[in-house]
Formats: structure tokens, sequence, C-alpha cells
């Protein structure tokens, strides 16, 4: 069984222009969606915002004297976080596997990640932001070990095939009666926002249903 993921790193820049720092307003702001033209065709999700209360936390932003909040609070105006999610055919996925051993069932699971194209991806983004006349600082760049986007291990298909193959309207091979609305019936999985995705998949199988 295979669990496919859309994997994230983080890319810290600087710009030129100061905007003034507010802790209350760091949701992001700007959206951007890469495509991939040499090799995938897939999209890269990228959010922009200012830095959040994860980025304070590992400075240790509280435990400083009072002074040196304030110099760090005003070089924060001109310090963002660009937030990447690739789509899962250029991230990786977990295989899962159970098989019988001598005394007990052995569970196993392996991490297949793609770090080749990560890094592509990477580059990509960051080469966008100079362009632009942000300056990126990759020796603090960040790659996600969990993942905020997973699923496929039920994919959809017109025809299904293998034992954990579902069909268009989210039902597992032989079952009628039976559907599965969430992300683990998507045939990939999407840089872009699942949530969304999955509920609007769910709301067509609920229309389609036969109950």
């Amino acid at each position: 069984l295979y669990l496919k993921y859309a994997d994230s790193f983080v890319l810290p820049f600087f710009v030129n222009k100061h905007f003034q720092y507010q802790e209350k307003v760091i949701l992001s702001s700007i959206f951007l969606e890469l495509m991939d033209l040499e090799q995938s065709g897939t999209y890269s999700h990228i959010q922009i915002s200012k830095p959040n209360e994860m980025i304070l936390e590992l400075i240790k932003y509280n435990q400083l004297p009072g002074f040196i909040q304030q110099s760090i609070r005003f070089g924060l105006g001109y310090f963002f976080t660009a937030l990447c999610t690739n789509h899962s055919d250029i991230s990786g996925s977990y295989k899962i596997s159970l098989s019988k051993g001598d005394s007990q069932d052995e569970f196993s699971v392996q991490n297949n990640k793609k770090p080749l194209e990560q890094q592509r991806i990477l580059k990509k983004v960051s080469k966008l932001l100079n362009l632009s006349g942000a300056y990126n600082l990759p020796m603090i760049n960040k790659n996600f070990e969990s993942h905020f986007y997973i699923g496929s291990s039920f994919p959809m298909s017109n025809t299904p095939i293998n034992a954990n193959d579902t069909d268009n309207l989210g039902r597992p091979k032989g079952s009628k009666r039976v559907y599965a609305v969430d992300s683990s019936i998507f045939p990939s999985i999407p840089a872009t926002t699942v949530g969304l995705i999955a509920m609007a998949n769910a709301h067509r199988i609920a229309r389609s249903a036969e109950l």
C-alpha cells in the first residue's frame, strides 16, 4: 500500500523596502503557483507571509532583553518567509507493508523521498525571489519532515484493478454502498489546499451516491 504526500519547505528572504512588522498580522497575503514546465508538469504552491510565532520561538524572541527585541522587530520589517508545497509526483510516498514473520506479523513503513526533485524546485523558487529583488538565505532554508497533505491510499480510477483501488465515486472494489470521500481516494496529492478539493469531491460523491 502506498501513501502519497505533498512535501513542503520554507525559504526565508529579505527585501530592500521596510514594512512595519506586526505580530498579529502574520497570515499569508501573497499566493503564487509555479508550474514545473521542464519535467513533471505539476504546480508548486507558494505562500508568502511575514515571520510567524514559530520564527520568533526559533530565535527565542520572548527571552531576549527589550532593547534587543526592539532591534529584531525593526529587522523583521525586511524579512519574509515563503512556504512552498510541491505536488506528490515530485515529493514522494510511503510504502506500507505487512508481512508474516516467524512469531508475529511484521509491519514496515518505507519513505520513498525525492530529494533531487525538491532541490530542483527549491532552486527555481530561490531564483524567482532573487529576480524580483529579494534575497534568499539558503543556509536557513528548512524542509519539513512531516507533511501537511497526505493520501492516495485508495485512489479513484475509472477501471479499478488493484485491491485498494476505488471507482470514480470512491467505492472500494466490489462495493456498492460504501463510499470514501477524503483525500485517501485522490489519485495524487496536489500542492494547493487539499481541504477545499476534498470538500468539493465529497459534495460531488454525495450528490451521485446511491443509498
